[in-house]
């Protein structure tokens, strides 16, 4: 395996990327790999490793640091305490399928890994459960990241039909997004302390 210096410094970069971005990278990912920009097997197995990476660096974080490095974050309004006390109830409640789940929320995955830290969720039972869920999460967006490629490059002569498409997947997410938090909500209030 030859590695020239370019492809290690793309390589590195999109380690680094890919533990604090999320989807959209996974979707670039996907769609370089189609384009044939980068080796498919080679960057599947690298993104899934700085995924892995990136869960258990939040999750030491949190582990590490606890309930005032989430305060700290909150203070900082990185993130919102609400949030935070919502995630908190749902490990409380036996909610460990969050973990799961927060991987396809947007914005709600680092949060998790880090609250997973702070209330001392079993390190080994993270690690395992963490292996399954990266692969699921990196298969499923670059699956998406290259068909998407494909089917653009289909439509792509047809640019206002492309907009179009474009602008309602963009629309979807976001619905999606306060579909997710209306459910979180109603399904799991935040209990008063």
């Amino acid at each position: 395996m030859n590695l020239s210096i370019p492809m290690f410094i793309t390589y590195l970069i999109l380690f680094i990327l890919t533990i604090f971005l999320g989807e959209e990278l996974m979707l670039f990912v996907g769609s370089s790999i189609h384009i044939g920009f980068l080796p498919g097997w080679r960057t599947a197995i690298l993104v899934l490793l700085a995924v892995y990476f990136g869960d258990f660096l939040f999750f030491y974080l949190g582990y590490h640091f606890g309930e005032p490095f989430l305060d700290k974050l909150a203070q900082k309004r990185l993130i919102k305490k609400a949030r935070v006390e919502k995630v908190i109830g749902i490990f409380e409640r036996g909610g460990s399928w969050i973990l799961f789940a927060s991987k396809f929320v947007y914005g709600l995955n680092h949060l998790t890994q880090i609250v997973a830290g702070t209330m001392k969720f079993d390190p080994k039972r993270y690690a395992r459960n963490q292996v399954i869920v990266s692969l699921i999460w990196v298969v499923i967006y670059l699956f998406i990241g290259y068909t998407f490629s494909a089917v653009l490059s289909d439509i792509f002569s047809d640019l206002r039909t492309l907009i179009i498409a474009l602008t309602l997947i963009f629309l979807a997410i976001i619905a999606l997004g306060f579909i997710i938090d209306w459910i979180i909500d109603k399904f799991f209030p935040v209990e008063k302390r």
